[in-house]
C-alpha cells in the first residue's frame, strides 16, 4: 500500500522535479561560468610558483646560516661548514653562507679555502658582506706573509668606506713594516692612535716603525710616552724594563745620528775618490802588450 502511494507521488511530481533539476543545473553553470575568469585571474602563474619556491628556499637557507653562525661562536667549525654548504645548495647566492663557511675554514686553519670564499663574496653586490670579506682577507694575507695582497685588500676596504678601523690601520702598518715601508706604517699607526689614544700597543708598534725609518727623535718620544704609561705598579716589571731598554737603544742611536749624517753626506764624495783612485791604479799597472807595440 505504501509503495503504491510513493509511486503515485513520483508520477505526479516527476515533471516538476525534472524541470527543477534543469533550472538548478542551469544556475550552477551560469555561476561557474561567471566565477571561472576570476579563478583563472587569481591562480598563480608558473613564475609566481617559482618565486614562491625560491622564497621558501631562501628563507630556509637564511635559517641554516644563523645556525652556522652559532656553531662558529661555539667553535663547532665542522658543523658550521656542513650547515653553510646546505644553505648554499638552497641558495647559491647567499653571501652570508659563504662568510660563515669562510669563518669556519679560517678557524680550523684552512686559510686558502677561507680566502677562496672571501674572494667570492668580494665580487658580490652586498656592500656589508664586502666589508667583512676585505677585512678578513687583509688579516689572513698578513698571516700568510703575503703582505702585498694584505695591503691591497685593506686599500679596497678603505676605498669603499672612505675610512678604516684602528685594527685595520694597524694590520696595514704591520704589512708596510714587513715590506720596509716604515714611513707609511708610521702614518697608519698615527691615524689609529688618534682613534684610540690609550692603546699602548699602537705606540710600541709606531716606535718600531719610527726606528725602522731612522726617525730617532719620534721613536724616543713614543718610548718616553710608554715609560710614562707602563709602570711596574700596574704592569709586569719586564714590560717596564723592555721599554726602558728600548729607550736606551734609541737614545744611543740618536747620539750617533750626527756621525751618520756626516757619513751619509760625504759618502758620494768618498765613493768618487775611491773610484778615481781605482781607475788611476788600473792605468798605471796596465802595461802595453806585445801586440799593441
Amino acid at each position: 500500500m505504501y509503495l503504491a502511494i510513493v509511486e503515485t507521488m513520483i508520477q505526479k511530481n516527476y515533471g516538476f522535479v525534472r524541470r527543477s533539476s534543469f533550472v538548478a543545473t542551469l544556475v550552477c553553470g551560469l555561476v561557474f561560468a561567471a566565477a571561472l575568469p576570476l579563478a583563472i585571474a587569481k591562480a598563480p602563474t608558473r613564475q609566481e610558483v617559482k618565486i614562491a619556491k625560491q622564497s621558501s628556499s631562501q628563507l630556509e637557507s637564511s635559517r641554516l646560516v644563523e645556525r652556522a653562525r652559532y656553531c662558529n661562536k661555539i667553535l663547532e667549525s665542522e658543523e658550521a661548514i656542513e650547515l653553510a654548504n646546505k644553505a648554499l645548495k638552497l641558495d647559491s647566492k647567499n653571501q652570508w653562507a659563504l662568510l660563515a663557511r669562510a669563518e669556519a675554514q679560517r678557524a680550523i686553519g684552512n686559510l686558502e679555502q677561507a680566502v677562496s670564499d672571501y674572494k667570492l663574496v668580494s665580487v658580490s653586490a652586498d656592500s656589508a658582506a664586502h666589508s667583512v670579506a676585505y677585512r678578513s682577507m687583509g688579516e689572513i694575507y698578513f698571516d700568510l706573509k703575503r703582505f702585498d695582497e694584505s695591503v691591497e685588500s685593506i686599500n679596497r676596504l678603505e676605498k669603499e668606506h672612505h675610512s678604516l678601523t684602528d685594527g685595520m690601520h694597524e694590520c696595514r702598518a704591520k704589512s708596510y713594516m714587513a715590506q720596509g715601508k716604515y714611513v707609511l706604517a708610521a702614518a697608519d699607526l698615527t691615524t689609529a692612535i688618534e682613534s684610540v689614544p690609550n692603546n699602548t700597543r699602537l705606540y710600541v708598534t709606531r716606535a718600531r716603525a719610527y726606528s725602522g725609518a731612522r726617525q730617532w727623535e719620534k721613536a724616543l718620544a713614543d718610548y718616553n710616552k710608554l715609560i710614562a704609561r707602563v709602570t711596574p705598579s700596574i704592569t709586569p716589571t719586564n714590560a717596564h724594563s723592555w721599554c726602558g731598554e728600548k729607550r736606551k737603544i734609541t737614545k744611543k742611536r740618536l747620539a750617533e745620528k750626527p756621525k751618520e749624517d756626516v757619513l751619509t753626506s760625504i759618502s758620494p764624495t768618498i765613493s768618487f775618490v775611491i773610484a778615481s783612485c781605482g781607475f788611476l791604479l788600473q792605468s798605471c799597472f796596465c802595461w802595453p802588450t806585445a801586440s799593441s807595440s
